[in-house]
């Protein structure tokens, strides 16, 4: 089975770093899951945020910016390669196609795990750098 025929789960999270290159973090969320995610959509989306998107763009972004942040992403996350590839889609490889069959549940738990770093990540964008510490004495 594909990975997406085994995740039941009634919504859709499609995580992406919208504007790469700035910095800035942008969560896309679907519900319910029967919704299909097409390039269009993704077109629509970006068009109405203002985001520049092709590659004839000199800041464009592209469908694989967004599947290379979000497997980038869940790397720094702490999410093992195996629950990336099945995530994103991509076919097990060597050994792992003989060896490794994470239940739904372990995808479940990637899923969980990425969300709270990608929360973190925006907590972390909130908060002003911009003010001076000044040390402790002691």
């Amino acid at each position: 089975p594909q990975p997406w025929e085994l995740l039941s789960a009634k919504t859709t999270i499609l995580p992406a770093s919208a504007k790469i290159r700035s910095g800035q973090v942008c969560a896309s969320f679907l519900a319910p899951a029967q919704y299909t995610i097409t390039l269009r959509l993704m077109s629509n989306w970006y068009e109405k945020a203002g985001i520049l998107q092709g590659q004839d763009e000199p800041e464009g972004i592209i469908f694989h910016d967004i599947r290379r942040t979000v497997k980038t992403n869940m790397l720094s996350a702490g999410i093992d390669k195996v629950y990336r590839d099945m995530i994103l889609g991509h076919s097990l490889r060597g050994m792992d196609v003989h060896y490794m069959s994470p239940s739904e549940d372990d995808l479940h738990r990637a899923m969980a795990r990425y969300t709270e770093w990608l929360d973190s990540q925006l907590i972390l964008q909130s908060v002003d750098h911009s003010v001076d510490q000044k040390p402790k004495k002691g």
